[in-house]
């Protein structure tokens, strides 16, 4: 949640931001004379602001405490002023997703790569219709080839007949006219 410097903050509210108990924060409220709505202490947002920079100054920072890191990771938020994208990355790192930075110049290269993979898909897909289209012809020439197999099959077996009766024919015209030397 982004604080707004006008906005009014309940001290439940305001241990989300500053690593203080709520007791802590209401004798902070009463000592510095804060706004009391409905009896309880109310902190704007930039007293908020106020009290974590007045912290970070004054804790030494010897030990880093995992309140310290929130501190220091609410800052960072802070900092960043760009709500849709914490959240986004805020999300990614809930969901294991790898997170990875480019430059300016890598991520232009990487659009490239992906524009020319993209028409590179493109064109693969042209070959393999191509392939299939060619695949095509090539079956129809093997029936062909093995159409005219077949009937040059059928003329060599009808040729044989054909040199057989003549063969036979003349065997029987050499028989008729005696020329056979018998």
């Amino acid at each position: 949640m982004e604080l707004k410097d006008s906005s009014l903050y309940p001290v439940r509210e305001v241990t989300a931001y500053v690593p203080m108990s709520e007791r802590s924060l209401q004798m902070y409220a009463k000592k510095n004379n804060f706004r009391k709505i409905d009896n309880r202490y109310m902190f704007t947002g930039h007293d908020i602001k106020e009290l974590v920079l007045k912290r970070n100054k004054t804790k030494p920072k010897k030990n880093i405490s995992l309140r310290n890191v929130s501190v220091k990771i609410l800052e960072l938020i802070e900092e960043i002023n760009n709500n849709d994208y914490v959240i986004s990355l805020l999300n990614a790192i809930k969901e294991e997703k790898h997170l990875e930075a480019m430059s300016q110049e890598e991520y232009l290269m990487f659009v490239d790569k992906l524009k020319e993979a993209n028409h590179l898909a493109i064109r693969v897909e042209e070959y393999k219709q191509e392939i299939e289209r060619m695949e095509g012809y090539v079956l129809d020439y093997r029936n062909n080839i093995e159409y005219f197999k077949k009937s040059l099959d059928k003329r060599q077996e009808e040729t044989e007949i054909l040199l057989n009766t003549i063969n036979q024919r003349n065997y029987i015209e050499v028989k008729e006219k005696g020329l056979d030397g018998d």
